[in-house]
This record gives C-alpha cells, structure tokens and sequence, in this order.
C-alpha cells in the first residue's frame, strides 16, 4: 500500500474521490488531532487514512480505485482500457506505484483530470 508523501497528496486534492468516501467521517467514527504535522496511516477496517494538517484523506487501495472506475459499468473488462492508457503515457518517473498508476487512470477516465505533480487540472483538448 501506498503511503507516499506523493500519493497522499495525489490523493488529497483528487477532490472527486474524496468527497464521497469521507462521508464516513463525518459520521464520527474516525477522527484526529494532528494539526500542521502528517500523521501515519491509519488503518480502520480495511480502509487506509492519513491525517495531513486538519485533514483527513483517504488513500484507496488498487481495487477501490479499480471498483471506482467501474461504478457505473460493472460488466465492462478494465485491463484492456487501463493498459491502453498506459500505453500512451510518455515516459515518467512521476508514478512510483500502482496506487498511483489507477488514480491517474481513474482521474483522467472519469474526471478528464491530469496530474502535473502538484494539482489535478482539466485536460486540454
């Protein structure tokens, strides 16, 4: 799993993932102190948070991010269309894991979203 300085920010500012997942925090059965320090990862029944200042990110698995992309099609076959993305991709040390590879993959797929190291942004057409 994940926990990189790099994947916890990838994922704090994929704002879509997030918002729909920490609902469950708002239920209050995970909560934190940390202010302006990041924490280690937690993890609470299976899922992996981290706190990072006041906030609290989710840092989903390769699966979840692979469940997330098949929402709304759960019959579709995603290694043929995960493989052609990657295909395409230009050369890069950006990515150093696979949690990293998926959420690009399903920020780009879903969101039409690219990283550039510091935020998601729209892609250009």
């Amino acid at each position: 799993m994940d926990t990189s300085e790099t994947y916890i920010k990838m994922c704090e500012k994929a704002e879509e993932i997030q918002e729909s997942y920490l609902e469950k925090c708002k239920q209050g059965w995970l909560r934190t102190s940390a202010v302006g320090l990041l924490v280690n990862a937690i993890d609470y029944n299976g899922e992996v948070f981290t706190s990072y200042g006041l906030n609290v990110v989710w840092l989903p698995h390769q699966d979840q991010l692979q469940e997330i992309y098949l929402e709304p099609y759960r019959d579709r076959l995603i290694v043929e269309e995960f493989y052609s993305w990657f295909e395409k991709l230009p050369f890069s040390p950006q990515f150093t894991s696979m949690e990293q590879l998926w959420l690009a993959f399903v920020m780009k797929e879903k969101y039409n979203k690219v990283w550039d190291g510091e935020d998601w942004h729209l892609q250009k057409t």
